[in-house]
């Protein structure tokens, strides 16, 4: 696996029961990772060297 991929699937590990988003933010490199958590939304900001994309 890729750094990248390592990272997903740490985050996936980490947040068993939840969705994972990614998005823009600012700063070279980062990525705002969303997270459904019962119906309310909550941010979390990750900085990471590579391009992650969660389906």
């Amino acid at each position: 696996n890729t750094e990248a991929e390592e990272f997903v699937l740490s985050l996936s590990s980490k947040y068993p029961s939840t969705k994972l988003y990614t998005g823009h933010c600012t700063g070279d490199n980062a990525r705002k990772v969303f997270k459904e958590n019962e119906g309310s939304l909550q941010v979390e900001y990750f900085y990471v060297g590579k391009e992650i994309l969660i389906d």
